[in-house]
């Protein structure tokens, strides 16, 4: 972002230029820190070193040719590469695959330093890779070995996901997702059966709600701390609000610029070490209703310092006039948007997850009825029952209604996920 200090280490200047500001406010990561916890508290200092997506991600699979479209749809019906005539062809994709993952295996100290969202992403290429090479050994006759390959993919994305630091978690949701899906496809054992039961026993939406503390490792602080530093950078703030916006100019951001140098202070340091300690508290909601209560109260702390709610409309509809007065009587604006960026996205990440693990839990289920285990499960929405439509042979949640603006939610309730 343009105006950030880069590469905080030392301590930051938090200044206050605007009418009525006096003394400038030193602070570093340290304490900051400290202002949370009190002295006595370590500073956090992992950055998901242990994640074992790492692992996997130093050398690329194959993707060229047909390959591209087997990993899109491994499990197509009607695909060229899966006709009989197609052996030659099948049997050259399978040994790629083999030397790649032999070759990742072997590479596996390997850190190239991709950022985090770079991991992310190629990792689900990864279990793509995998589970296209589970479907060939089943295509070649080799049953066993294609439910084993399923099942260790179904490993691999677990440990992905249990090991991916912060939020990060939710990022790898989708792979551990396709990597159930896969295993479905196949006859298994009786002891294969548990086993994929007990890979598959995972509250999604725990495993994300508990997961904020992880964005207030050092690193991931010193970036937070840059944000409050740059408080008064009216781009800066448009950035955050509106990332596509990068800055604006529009002459929204001119005018805010004023607003913002014209208030006595945009950020309460002191304040803002509050909610960060109060955000790194936060657990998982137990119901949706909970999640729903947290998110009208952000809501309503961002329209108290900024008179509307700016996280939800482009800069150029702001009410300017309503912005600067409540800007004006808040010491803390530019601090309860930082946090509430970050709040908002775990909050996003946690519905998203409510969509996921009802997906999750309809394998779970028809697993179960598939295999003679009885399962019983609980809908994280609601902390009640499932709702089984056995006529449609629908996964529903005893929801009936909910606020369109929570999309991922309004989707399921609405439409159920289908058992296999």
């Amino acid at each position: 972002m343009r105006g950030l200090v880069i590469g905080l280490v030392a301590g930051l200047a938090l200044v206050g230029c605007g009418r009525g500001a006096t003394a400038e406010i030193v602070v570093t990561v340290g304490e900051f820190w400290e202002m949370m916890w009190g002295k006595d508290v370590d500073l956090a200092m992992g950055g998901g070193d242990e994640w074992t997506a790492r692992a996997w991600v130093a050398v690329d699979p194959p993707m060229d040719g047909i390959l591209i479209d087997a990993m899109a749809d491994p499990f197509s019906e009607t695909a060229e590469w899966v006709k009989p005539g197609m052996a030659k062809e099948r049997a050259d994709m399978l040994g790629r695959l083999k030397s790649w993952r032999d070759s990742a295996l072997k590479e596996k100290g390997r850190d190239e330093g991709w950022p985090e969202e770079e991991v992310s992403s190629r990792f689900g290429v990864v279990v793509a890779a995998l589970v296209l090479e589970s479907r060939l050994l089943a295509l070649s006759g080799d049953e066993a070995g294609a439910r084993s390959q399923a099942i260790e993919t179904l490993v691999v994305a677990r440990e992905a996901v249990e090991s991916a630091p912060g939020l990060v978690k939710a990022d790898i949701f989708p792979s551990f997702l396709i990597a159930a899906e896969a295993v479905t496809q196949f006859q298994l054992e009786p002891d294969e059966v548990s086993a994929v039961l007990e890979q598959l026993d995972l509250n999604l939406v725990e495993t994300i709600g508990n997961s904020i503390d992880g964005e207030f490792n050092e690193t991931k602080l010193s970036g937070i701390l840059e944000l409050l530093n740059g408080g008064r950078d009216a781009a800066e703030v448009l950035v955050a609000v509106d990332p596509m916006e990068l800055g604006g100019e529009s002459g929204v951001q001119s005018e805010l610029q004023k607003l913002l140098d014209g208030a006595r202070s945009v950020v309460n340091i002191e304040k803002s070490a509050q909610l960060a300690k109060e955000l790194y508290e936060s657990k998982a909601p137990a119901t949706f209703d909970e999640l729903r209560t947290k998110r009208a109260k952000l809501d309503e702390r961002v329209v108290s310092a900024w008179g509307i709610d700016v996280l939800s409309q482009r800069p150029e509809k702001w009410d300017m006039a309503m912005v600067g007065k409540a800007v004006g009587a808040s010491d803390n604006a530019v601090g309860v948007l930082v946090f509430a960026q970050i709040e908002r996205n775990w909050m996003t990440k946690i519905e998203s997850a409510y969509m996921t693990q009802m997906n999750l839990d309809a394998i779970r289920m028809s697993l179960g009825g598939k295999y003679g285990v009885e399962i019983e499960l609980v809908d994280r929405l609601t902390g009640e029952p499932y709702v089984v439509d056995q006529t449609s042979g629908v996964l529903r949640s005893s929801l009936v209604e909910v606020d369109p603006q929570f999309i991922f939610v309004n989707q399921i309730v609405q439409n159920g996920v289908p058992l296999l």
